[in-house]
């Protein structure tokens, strides 16, 4: 199949979704811009047609499955992202399952979408064997934005591997508050190395930003606690498993 081989209006002028009230758009899976993935006819869809992958060959090299979208987001900042596709692991509604998704914002690196498999499992069901997928948070400039959705490999398709991807559409909408704590963690390290506290926001700060923090050991005993905005050097701590909790960043 083509590059280029179909682009949809659904969403817009040129697959361009624009936003509604609220900070919120959503952006039909037919609609991409540049896409190798087939588009599927199908009433229950929201837009009668949707994003429909299922295939055992080898995608191209240098792009995998894909589909590019452009989005035009009102405000900038951090944006939560749920889609109607199919989940990567069974639900409850469902066994299918499909491959899992990377996911690239304004041309920047891919990332997998990976979650837990209670994450995938307590989906919400959609129609057929779609789900109401939580897919975490990501942060637009104010204006055209450039997603792409990839698949570069396959999963466990009727007892045989194949690549597949259904994307009914995706919504994004602005989180105010934001940007907040995405990582709260003391990653495992060897005895005699440095225990760092690990705190990762969501989105860029355009202030400084002050988090409140408190470290405690298996056994609920506090070990560190403090107020601070840069990385954090602990106590000399035995290797482990720590609880860490904090309080949502204040400027």
């Amino acid at each position: 199949m083509d590059l280029n081989r179909r682009t949809a209006m659904a969403a817009g002028s040129g697959g361009t979704a624009r936003a509604a009230a609220h900070a919120t758009v959503t952006v039909q899976g037919e609609s991409a811009v540049r896409t190798n993935i087939p588009v599927v006819r199908d009433r229950r869809a929201a837009g009668g047609r949707y994003l429909g992958l299922r295939t055992t060959r080898k995608p191209p090299a240098r792009t995998g499955w894909y589909a590019t979208y452009s989005v035009r987001a009102r405000q900038a900042g951090v944006h939560a992202l749920t889609a109607v596709a199919t989940a990567p692991v069974e639900t409850p509604h469902t066994e299918a399952v499909a491959s899992y998704l990377h996911l690239s914002v304004n041309d920047g690196p891919f990332a997998e979408i990976a979650r837990s498999q209670p994450h995938w499992y307590e989906s919400r069901p959609a129609w057929g064997d779609l789900s109401e997928l939580d897919l975490g948070t990501v942060e637009l400039r104010g204006g055209t934005n450039t997603f792409t959705f990839r698949v570069t490999e396959p999963t466990v398709a009727d007892a045989a591997p194949a690549y597949v991807l259904a994307l009914d559409h995706f919504t994004l909408r602005h989180l105010d508050g934001h940007p907040g704590l995405r990582e709260l963690s003391v990653p495992r390290h060897h005895e005699g190395a440095p225990a760092r506290l690990r705190l990762t926001l969501d989105g860029h700060a355009t202030r400084a930003r002050r988090v409140r923090y408190v470290v405690s050991d298996y056994h609920g005993r506090r070990v560190a606690a403090g107020d601070v905005s840069a990385t954090v050097t602990l106590p000399a701590l035995p290797p482990g498993h720590y609880r860490v909790e904090a309080t949502p960043p204040t400027g």
